[in-house]
């Protein structure tokens, strides 16, 4: 919203979003694949995946050969973590809980990239 100078934001200062059907424009519709994905993961994948593809890809234009910083292995953080996995960027995680990270090293973090600090 805050990028976009055009169109309608449906939920963002329009009413009637909460209902069974509507009707919107095709420049706001997502094709979802009817195989493998439900309409839960397709709802949620379209704020919390796509924030964070939008942060990193286009507003960062984080490359290959460039270095992040990661702070933090909330939602959105994991979601980071799986994009920057697969750009193979060169990345570095700070977390303040283990458990997190422990899920983060399965999903492919190189243990030698994070580390577990406290907020002070």
């Amino acid at each position: 919203m805050q990028l976009c100078q055009r169109g309608l934001h449906h939920g963002l200062g329009q009413d009637g979003s909460f209902v069974d059907y509507i009707a919107i424009s095709t420049r706001s519709a997502v094709k979802v694949p009817s195989d493998g994905i439900s309409s839960a993961a397709a709802a949620v994948s379209t704020d919390a995946v796509m924030t964070t593809h939008h942060a990193i890809i286009r507003r960062g234009k984080v490359k290959k050969e460039d270095a992040v910083f990661l702070f933090g292995l909330g939602g959105l953080g994991f979601n980071a973590l799986k994009i920057l996995l697969h750009l193979g960027c060169k990345f570095y995680v700070s977390e303040t809980r283990q458990e997190p990270l422990d899920e983060a090293v399965k999903l492919g973090l190189p243990k030698n990239v994070w580390s577990r600090s406290a907020l002070t």
